[in-house]
């Protein structure tokens, strides 16, 4: 874990510090993309190469090598993950500006009649009533990928909080749907 540098880690780390111009060079990798990433790793290594007896067995450069890739693969790892690159949408907005079909009306599922799409609709508009904004916001972004941890942090509650609000929903929402085909059965 990181901490403040002493001041002999800070003298350390300037003496080196063309480590990580060189590791860039090497690499191939954008000085002004990359350089706050690697040299997080670098700041470890000088940490754990002072620190830890074991790691002075080592050369320093290895050490440090070893912890810019380990940032570096951090980095790609969170920003190449699907869920930063998709966009929430609704499925009642439509798809275009000057289109007049839902996102939901242009969905096809394969092998399914018109009859059963628009019972589908109708089942999802019904048990979307009984949620509210913050429990909508919260399947959507599941839905698209979020962790428990994420959605917490963006809607202002604990990750078991999240958990748990989605075991209640999904309860509720299979009493809803086990009443509703129970109906659905009565009328044939």
């Amino acid at each position: 874990m990181m901490h403040k540098l002493t001041e002999y880690q800070r003298s350390f780390a300037e003496e080196n510090h063309n480590l990580v111009k060189d590791f860039l060079y090497y690499n191939q990798l954008n000085m002004a993309e990359y350089y706050d990433v690697v040299a997080m790793g670098y700041l470890e290594a000088v940490q754990a190469y002072d620190e830890n007896s074991r790691a002075r067995q080592y050369e320093f450069q290895t050490i440090a090598s070893r912890k810019m890739c380990d940032c570096l693969f951090k980095y790609w790892r969170y920003n190449s993950r699907l869920k930063r690159r998709v966009c929430l949408i609704s499925l009642d907005g439509t798809i275009y500006e000057d289109s007049s079909f839902t996102l939901a009306e242009t969905i096809e599922a394969k092998n399914a009649t018109c009859e059963d799409l628009v019972f589908q609709r109708m089942m999802i508009e019904e048990v979307m009533v009984h949620m509210t904004e913050k429990e909508k916001t919260v399947v959507q972004m599941r839905a698209a990928g979020f962790t428990g941890r994420e959605i917490g942090t963006a809607c202002g509650v604990t990750a078991s909080g999240v958990y748990g609000r989605l075991y209640r929903m999904r309860k509720r929402l299979k009493r809803l749907l086990s009443v509703q085909e129970s109906e659905a059965y009565a009328y044939t």
